[in-house]
């Protein structure tokens, strides 16, 4: 699929400051993300900020994005942050397009570099506006809490001229076995 950017997305704003973060050590990264009741199988990248206050989506709108300055599945505590494209400018067919329409109770799978599976179930979503995101965005991008997975995209009411979509698509996920 042609790389893409993205028509726009909500600013997805992680309460970090990116020189602060060391890496996480030397864990395996995620490389695959799949979602078998919406038909996902997805390479992951590695993505960063934007600027200060953005975190970065892959261009390309077939791709998952790790934030690297989340954890790794691995690691076992705190927040796995994987975010994706609902549609981009000339295709309306992006990675998380139906993101909204998982449900607690289903499964998610991430396979690492080293090839270990990481099983997940779906425990809440959500749709959060702006600032109900940034109310949030503590225990989104919690690194020292209990191990979760939590993937986001943009969502809600598009309206092109404030911007684009109005809000974010949240969805959390507990480990469940590897």
């Amino acid at each position: 699929m042609a790389s893409e950017a993205p028509i726009a997305i909500a600013p997805i704003q992680p309460p970090v400051d990116p020189p602060a973060i060391e890496s996480l050590g030397p864990e395996p990264e995620p490389m695959r993300l799949r979602v078998p009741k919406l038909g996902i199988s997805a390479d992951v990248a590695s993505v960063g900020m934007q600027d200060d206050v953005t975190m970065e989506v892959p261009e390309d709108i077939s791709l998952v994005g790790w934030f690297r300055y989340s954890t790794t599945p691995r690691s076992g505590i705190g927040t796995t942050v994987l975010v994706g494209h609902r549609d981009g400018t000339k295709d309306p067919n992006g990675v998380f397009r139906n993101l909204d329409g998982i449900q607690p109770g289903d499964r998610i799978t991430v396979i690492d570099a080293d090839g270990d599976r990481w099983r997940y179930e779906v425990s809440d979503t959500a749709l959060l506006d702006t600032a109900q995101f940034a109310a949030a965005a503590e225990q989104i991008f919690d690194v020292e809490g209990e191990a979760r997975l939590v993937l986001i995209t943009c969502g809600g009411e598009f309206i092109q001229s404030e911007g684009g979509y109005q809000s974010n698509t949240v969805v959390t996920a507990l480990p469940i076995s590897r």
